[in-house]
């Protein structure tokens, strides 16, 4: 099995650490980078070529939203997860039209590896 390879954007520093620390305890997952912004975001997903962003929506310089339209150019067979505190209809909509594959809130943080599977499911294979 080959490494899932996972970059995190999140402006909570204290999550984002929180995150890597789980995901990297998941049998061949490991979280190969960070942003604190939707632009690091961009960058870091163009530089590393993830398998799967986790992506807040909430953040300063570039939304998550514009985030995710701008991570599907530049690396269109990651899979994008959007992890965030809103759980508007509306708003989940914008998401999986900007290109998201998964839709999770982060009330519901404890079903992440099952959100990160059926993400990862929907993504276009390599």
């Amino acid at each position: 099995m080959e490494t899932l390879r996972i970059l995190i954007v999140d402006d909570d520093k204290g999550l984002r650490k929180s995150l890597r620390m789980f995901l990297n305890h998941q049998p061949g997952w490991q979280v190969v980078g960070e942003g604190a912004n939707g632009r690091e975001g961009i960058e870091e997903a163009e530089r590393l070529k993830p398998d799967l962003t986790i992506m807040d929506l909430n953040m300063p310089e570039v939304s998550g939203i514009e985030a995710t339209r701008e991570i599907r150019r530049a690396a269109p067979d990651s899979a994008i997860l959007v992890l965030t505190e809103h759980n508007s209809v509306p708003l989940v909509c914008e998401a999986l039209e900007a290109g998201a594959h998964g839709f999770l809130p982060k009330s519901e943080v404890r079903q992440l590896v099952s959100a990160v599977k059926k993400a990862i499911s929907k993504a276009p294979a390599d």
